[in-house]
């Protein structure tokens, strides 16, 4: 997540999205960064009852969306969230966040070895996954997926 995170050029008063579900290694290196470079942190609240579940996954793309303006680079989000289990719409967010120039960011902590999944039809930019959940693996073992078109523009930490 923090590859992610601080592998893109952004500039100054540029806008990070990020959930109160994410867990701290993706909510933090987003909040590190922008308070080390003068961009903005954009959480949003998905607090409220409404989202726990949702009536329908397009209610917590709606929320994702609602945050978005100009100035929106990069929306970091969790595949499911560690604290209730929900797992988001991701290739909707995705779908959204690519039609607006926005790169999207998936902590994928527990869905490898866990969902039946295909990284690349989510749509996502870049996905972090943890290896040692539940796919059994040794301990701090994952992989981090950067679609192809994007390779270049992610500098490693």
């Amino acid at each position: 997540m923090a590859i992610g995170t601080n592998g893109l050029d952004m500039k100054p008063q540029d806008e990070i999205i990020y959930t109160n579900h994410d867990h701290a290694s993706g909510g933090q290196p987003v909040n590190l960064r922008c308070a080390r470079e003068g961009m903005r942190p954009v959480m949003v609240d998905l607090s409220h009852p409404k989202y726990h579940p949702p009536e329908h996954p397009d209610d917590l793309l709606k929320a994702i969306e609602a945050a978005i303006t100009p100035r929106t680079r990069l929306i970091s989000f969790c595949h499911v969230n560690y604290t209730d289990g929900c797992v988001m719409p991701v290739k909707e967010i995705c779908e959204m966040a690519r039609s607006k120039g926005i790169l999207t960011l998936v902590d994928g902590a527990h869905p490898p070895g866990m969902l039946n999944m295909n990284i690349r039809e989510l749509g996502c930019d870049m996905y972090a996954g943890a290896c040692h959940k539940w796919m059994l693996a040794g301990m701090l073992t994952g992989f981090f997926y950067v679609r192809e078109e994007l390779q270049g523009r992610i500098w490693p930490s």
